[in-house]
């Protein structure tokens, strides 16, 4: 059962929450076990001591001189009293850090009332104490907090809701696609039982690829959910289910893995002007006993390699959370819960095999060499026409323009280690002067007088691996190699680093909503100030051309009707498929004169041509005299368009752009 509470609600930290809080974490920090494991010491010029080091010292000191039954006596209790103290400062440790038990939630109301108005307005400018250390489940957060009821009378579950950087492009108008997602990840109740229409959802574990993660599926409908799962309902669940979402947690040993990471991606990709097709996510807190069972179905349900390692770290970090070297990036303030990251599951997707062969060195692709030419885009691409080649030259240009940015920002250390890089099938439409862009799986069909092509378009669902290791595109120097972006994307990074130099709220949003610690806002801030410089440096020398508008490169084209033909075609192809992935055309004498890539349509098998003109002999004609040229694939069904509104007049994107700049500037 799940519960909202606005900010509104929670309570300001007082005084007395916050030197509780000190109190609490200085036994931590200070325990010379812990010290001893990171090689610090308590004392200047000591050695790090543990316990039997200190009933070593003991007993040298002190017991050997009487004897060895004396010596043996007082060593035992010597042991008894250290381990006594530790559990004292451990349970004094546990219950201060419980909110529950702090002293405004024990004051009597009219108490708490008074702390709260005496208590004083948090600093922007350095970070709170309420958001160092172990997640604080009542530090005060996001928009809004949903509260879930644990079985077992456990302390509730919590998903934040959270703010929106003013400044940023979030989906929708004033935000409201993206709110809606952020809604509904929101909603889902890890434990509800029942049918799917009563909004029930199934959990499963993650058994594929490298990291551990909760998988969260809608049930299809006319089926229920148990109260207890087991290994054959998640099997089945996962066959008949649609998966939606996915819970992940931060882990650095097997795999990389970070809350913050896939937390900032989301709200970096808005405030680029919502680059890279990133998808939404949450905080969200799940209780360890709960957790445990889905590890338990993890190893039943057969999980092997890497991932299977990882899900077994979390039965040595629950054997003690607070000695675990992920106590302060795994689990909440109280040891019952850990947090993470929910998000919205990336569908329809396929690997972007042309970037995927480069493996590590992107460089190699043809993207890359087109967006690191110096020369003006129209002199690369040799012709303005609105073609499928010259459409997806430029896309992919903008696309790996803008992963390197995102990627450079972040630290990723994961995306060039395979199988990272994906993509969707776009349409894109030249209408009344404009290039108007959708899935193709959903783009409405705009008539004939709409020339579309269809095209490969980047999409990061991989987001998890920022700033935890080493910056990859740091090391390889590929920021310094941008010579072409979007204008939108330079102008929305610009004002990113003015907002993050001039507003202290800034920087807070990411420490609060995103959980970045201290040391990852200091890297983020040192790569967003780099790339902001480096990349207004160029501009301002002319070694940087903004150049990826699609409306401004096709400006003043005139669309190609089906039967005047085909344009001419540079040589240069980007994306050029493997030749045995081409299928002779028909009418064609060989597959050397004209060749034909199958592609998708979700109506039929409609197959669409890519001709290599220069190939064809004099006299072979591409297709038969008699036959007109196939239309262009629109990839939509009847039933797809009967989802679609009327369309209405689209508002000009010359308008939309200018409303962007001055908004910018």
């Amino acid at each position: 059962m799940a519960t909202f509470r606005t900010n509104s609600d929670v309570a300001h930290p007082t005084t007395g929450s916050y030197d509780l809080t000190l109190r609490c974490m200085k036994p931590f920090e200070q325990d010379p076990i812990t010290q001893a494991s990171q090689g610090r010491s308590s004392a200047p010029g000591s050695r790090p001591r543990n316990r039997v080091s200190k009933v070593c010292e003991f007993t040298r000191r002190r017991a050997v001189p009487l004897g060895l039954a004396t010596t043996i006596a007082l060593a035992l209790t010597a042991c008894a009293a250290i381990r006594n103290q530790e559990t004292a400062r451990d349970d004094r440790i546990e219950t201060e850090s419980d909110p529950a038990h702090t002293t405004a939630e024990r004051a009597g109301p009219e108490t708490r009332r008074q702390k709260e108005v005496s208590a004083p307005a948090p600093v922007k400018e350095s970070p709170s104490s309420e958001y160092h250390g172990p997640l604080r489940r009542e530090a005060e957060r996001g928009l809004l907090t949903v509260r879930f009821e644990v079985p077992g009378n456990r302390p509730d579950e919590i998903c934040v809701i959270p703010r929106h950087l003013p400044f940023a492009h979030y989906r929708g108008k004033n935000g409201a696609k993206d709110r809606a997602d952020e809604r509904r990840l929101a909603s889902y109740d890890f434990y509800k039982a029942g049918t799917a229409e009563s909004g029930a959802i199934g959990i499963s574990p993650k058994r594929t690829s490298t990291s551990a993660a909760v998988r969260v599926y809608e049930l299809p409908d006319g089926t229920s959910r148990p109260q207890h799962l087991t290994a054959r309902y998640c099997r089945s669940m996962e066959k008949e289910g649609k998966q939606v979402a996915k819970f992940k947690q931060t882990d650095n040993r097997y795999t990389t893995t970070s809350t913050a990471s896939i937390l900032g991606y989301y709200h970096i990709s808005r405030a680029l002007g919502d680059i890279c097709e990133v998808k939404p996510a949450v905080l969200r807190t799940m209780d360890i006993p709960q957790h445990k069972k889905v590890v338990r179905l993890a190893s039943k349900m057969g999980a092997r390699g890497t991932v299977a390692k990882s899900w077994a770290l979390f039965d040595r970090y629950y054997a003690n959370p607070k000695r675990s070297g992920v106590a302060r990036d795994l689990f909440t303030s109280d040891f019952t819960q850990i947090y993470g990251a929910l998000l919205e599951n990336t569908r329809g997707e396929d690997d972007y095999t042309e970037w995927l062969k480069a493996e590590s060195e992107l460089s190699s692709t043809r993207a890359f060499r087109y967006m690191a030419d110096a020369r003006p885009v129209a002199s690369i691409l040799g012709s303005n026409a609105f073609t499928q080649r010259n459409v997806q030259a430029l896309v992919a240009m903008r696309d790996m323009s803008e992963l390197i940015l995102l990627d450079y920002l972040l630290a990723q250390s994961d995306r060039l280690s395979g199988g990272n890089i994906s993509s969707y099938e776009f349409a894109y439409d030249l209408f009344g002067g404009e290039v108007i862009s959708a899935k193709a799986s959903k783009a409405p069909d705009r008539g004939s007088s709409a020339p579309r092509v269809i095209v490969k378009k980047l999409t990061i669902k991989d987001t998890d691996g920022g700033l935890l290791n080493s910056n990859v595109f740091e090391r390889k120097g590929y920021l310094t190699r941008i010579r072409h972006m979007h204008p939108r994307t330079y102008d929305a990074l610009q004002r990113f680093a003015r907002e993050w130099e001039k507003d202290p709220a800034v920087k807070a949003f990411f420490h609060e909503e995103c959980t970045f610690s201290t040391s990852q806002l200091a890297r983020f801030e040192e790569y967003l100030r780099t790339a902001a410089a480096t990349l207004r440096e160029r501009r301002e020398s002319g070694t940087l051309h903004l150049d990826l508008d699609l409306d401004e490169f096709f400006k003043g084209v005139e669309p190609y009707a089906d039967d005047e033909g085909l344009p001419d075609i540079p040589k240069l192809i980007l994306n050029e498929p493997e030749v045995s992935d081409w299928k002779p055309l028909r009418g064609a004498t060989s597959q050397a004169h004209a060749r034909i890539l199958e592609g998708q349509s979700s109506a039929s098998e409609t197959r669409f041509a890519k001709l290599d003109l220069d190939d064809l002999p004099k006299g072979v004609e591409p297709y038969p005299a008699d036959k007109a040229l196939p239309d262009l694939p629109r990839g939509v069904t009847r039933d797809t368009l009967a989802d679609i509104p009327a369309r209405q007049s689209p508002t000009p994107k010359a308008a939309l752009a200018k409303a962007d700049l001055e908004e910018t500037n």
